[in-house]
């Protein structure tokens, strides 16, 4: 929860509305509509740190970042999330990450998740289960 906070602060501090933004009113629904989402999870299918960790970034993006409407302020939201992974939580989000790690013009990979292409390559959803399976699981689709 402290991490969400962090990232509610830097947005109504940050992210402020403005003529051509003034749909960035943040506020404490969209707190809680983060922490929802972790909700929809099943602890069979979000069983370790790192996953979680990963559905936590996943709700922070779709609330927060899915409005930003340049990429200089996803970018701001993406610093802040790796900031805040490192404080709050005490991981690398470029170790949690890694999968998403995509390939350079050299054909190389730089192990860092620092370009909106990358973050947006993250994926829950509760589509995967089959039709008529007496459960929904919202897990992480990976490829």
């Amino acid at each position: 929860m402290n991490g969400t906070l962090e990232i509610y602060k830097m947005a109504i501090k940050e992210l402020l509305p403005t003529p051509t933004k003034s749909h960035y009113l943040f506020n404490l629904r969209d707190f809680a509509k983060v922490i929802l989402g972790i909700c929809l999870s099943d602890k069979d299918k979000i069983n370790t740190t790192d996953v979680v960790a990963r559905l936590w970034t996943h709700e922070v993006w779709r609330v927060f970042a899915d409005r930003l409407i340049n990429e200089e302020d996803r970018l701001l939201m993406l610093k802040t999330l790796r900031e805040v992974m490192r404080k709050s939580f005490g991981l690398n989000f470029d170790t949690i990450f890694e999968h998403l790690d995509k390939l350079d013009h050299e054909g190389k990979k730089d192990n860092k998740i620092d370009q909106l292409d990358e973050i947006r390559g993250l994926i829950f959803t509760d589509c995967m289960t089959p039709m008529g399976a007496p459960k929904r699981f919202y897990e992480e689709v990976t490829d």
